[in-house]
């Protein structure tokens, strides 16, 4: 993050901001999967995009229900911790685990619980935000 890129002469936008503009074009353009991207910024404010819980969690459902891992992954993380839906650590469980079996890597870690090392960090969006910077 921070780095930065040319576009057109001499303008510059950062890498993240370039990559949630590709993602509202793809969206735009039919690319369902685009929306993943953009709700990973909805949850983030990476790029200077305003926090929307809701309307994340709303992309993230519609894209697991596709069967996309990466939503599965993050919509757990939403749940886990309450984030723009009702916490359900249970329900958090199932999606890694569904991540995971969609061949996602980090379903796999955070289906063991890894986002709970002791010590770590501090509260659940603190956590949840580490893991959606990776």
């Amino acid at each position: 993050m921070g780095s930065s890129i040319s576009v057109s002469g001499s303008s510059e936008i950062s890498s993240d901001e370039a990559k949630y503009e590709d993602a509202v074009t793809s969206m735009e353009n039919g690319d369902e999967s685009a929306k993943t991207t953009i709700a990973l910024f909805k949850l983030s404010g990476r790029a200077g995009v305003e926090l929307d819980y809701d309307g994340a969690v709303a992309l993230l459902e519609e894209r697991t229900a596709e069967g996309d891992g990466e939503a599965m992954w993050m919509l757990g993380l939403c749940c886990e911790y309450g984030v723009g839906i009702q916490q359900d650590v249970g329900r958090a469980r199932l999606l890694y685990q569904q991540s995971f079996e969609a061949n996602n890597v980090l379903g796999w870690f955070l289906s063991k619980g890894l986002t709970d090392w002791q010590g770590f960090v501090a509260t659940g969006k603190v956590k949840m935000n580490y893991w959606l910077s990776l």
